[in-house]
């Protein structure tokens, strides 16, 4: 269910409507009602709407040929997202969401209440499984630094080829520069040399655009050694040598084996997988935001009121909420000694 229809296999009065609600115009010309929302946001709809006709186009090809608002009926979005129910509830709210906001958005007198209930209770069942996803699955952050560290050394020097040695610099130096700035996956593997990624004599800065990011709110890192010498190693030496495996050149800072910018889902897939070698558990991408939030306020009440600045958060309600985690983790430590204490009054 994770397939979608191609923006440019979408039937065509689907791509003049969505030309229609993202056109800009010039400022005496009325803009389409989506053309407020940031590239991302439009990406991201795009991907739902094409999954949505992958799917009516394999269940009920003929509803291709109605138009666009007629086709997007209740019946047919119940069917849709009860086809989506081995994914995750948060993935087929954001699925739901992004179909009605285009619904809406095409004909704003069409009724959703229907569908904003299934999208309320899908909310729902995200927020209570949200925990549970993650149990076994947050790390510190300094261990993650430490352990991109020591496979940048160790890890490196075992490879058995130039090619693998680049592979491996390349992979250390995601996973500590990911849990240096915790920034969403598509900021992290969109950043590019000489525009978000300035490599300065003494440090290097990173620097999202507010009109990049989620929330609309510019954010900055300053990296310093040893993950700026890091950084810099990978420059010198893998950079280049995958750059070289494509004819194309591109000033994204992370390259594939393949030397072209990462694909969104390849990059998960990649961060995962290592992550799992590294520290024997998977921890993706957008979990290094909580393995940030988690370490500092374990640290102490102090660094957690930094975490919504290092996060990019509007408020403090996240910071409170892995705060409040810290110190369940705390707790069960103490329970976890306390028990290891009457086992041994026991043995003795």
């Amino acid at each position: 269910m994770r397939a979608k229809l191609a923006f440019e296999a979408w039937p065509k009065p689907d791509r003049q409507f969505w030309a229609d609600l993202t056109t800009r115009g010039h400022p005496l010309d009325p803009a389409g009602a989506l053309s407020h929302l940031r590239p991302a946001t439009l990406d991201k709809m795009m991907v739902s709407y094409g999954r949505w006709l992958f799917w009516l186009g394999t269940c009920e090809p003929s509803a291709l040929e109605e138009a666009p608002a007629a086709r997007i009926t209740e019946a047919r979005v119940l069917a849709w997202i009860g086809a989506c129910a081995e994914l995750a509830a948060y993935s087929r709210k954001m699925y739901l969401d992004d179909l009605i906001r285009i619904l809406v958005a095409i004909d704003p007198d069409r009724p959703t209440r229907r569908l904003r209930h299934l999208r309320k209770q899908l909310n729902e069942e995200a927020r209570i499984n949200a925990g549970g996803r993650k149990i076994g699955r947050i790390p510190s952050a300094v261990d993650l630094v430490i352990a991109g560290l020591d496979y940048a050394d160790a890890g490196v020097a075992a490879a058995p080829s130039a090619f693998e040695r680049a592979r491996r610099l390349r992979d250390a130096a995601m996973v500590v520069g990911l849990a240096m700035m915790p920034v969403r996956r598509r900021n992290f593997a969109t950043l590019e040399l000489g525009r978000t990624v300035l490599v300065a004599p003494d440090f290097i800065e990173v620097t999202l655009p507010a009109d990049e990011v989620k929330n609309a709110r510019m954010q900055v890192f300053i990296l310093q050694d040893p993950v700026a010498g890091l950084l810099r190693r990978y420059l010198a030496e893998a950079r280049p040598f995958l750059a070289a495996r494509n004819p194309e050149p591109t000033a994204h800072l992370w390259l594939a084996d393949t030397g072209r910018p990462y694909a969104l889902d390849y990059l998960t897939t990649r961060i995962t997988r290592l992550t799992e070698r590294l520290l024997g558990m998977k921890v993706p991408p957008h979990f290094f935001r909580d393995t940030v939030a988690t370490t500092l306020a374990r640290a102490s009440a102090v660094l957690a009121r930094g975490v919504p600045a290092i996060l990019g958060h509007t408020t403090a309600r996240t910071a409170e909420r892995h705060y409040n985690q810290a110190r369940m983790i705390e707790a069960g430590w103490d329970y976890a000694e306390v028990l290891k204490e009457i086992r041994s009054a026991d043995v003795d």
